[in-house]
């Protein structure tokens, strides 16, 4: 499958679970600005927690923070060599 194949399931995935964008294929840089966006990844992925961590300050208030779905997937296709590639596991 071709980038350009990924990017056309993936926004197809995306828009079918609410995202709302005038986005066919984006092309060159514009890719970047579509598939790193926060709409994009919420509606790709989904909003829903994915875990939290508790953790005690010192003053032993507890802390609890939330990991979403979307921001983990995001946070690993930041750190791929080949972004859209990373979509296509989820299409």
């Amino acid at each position: 499958m071709t980038n350009g194949e990924i990017l056309i399931k993936a926004i197809k995935k995306a828009k079918d679970n609410g995202w709302e964008t005038n986005w066919i294929i984006p092309r060159g840089h514009a890719i970047r600005s579509v598939i790193f966006s926060h709409g994009f990844a919420k509606a790709f992925w989904g909003n829903k927690i994915m875990y939290h961590d508790e953790w005690v300050k010192k003053n032993k208030e507890i802390i609890i923070i939330d990991k979403w779905k979307w921001q983990y997937h995001l946070q690993q296709m930041v750190i791929e060599e080949e972004p859209v590639k990373y979509l296509k596991k989820f299409i």
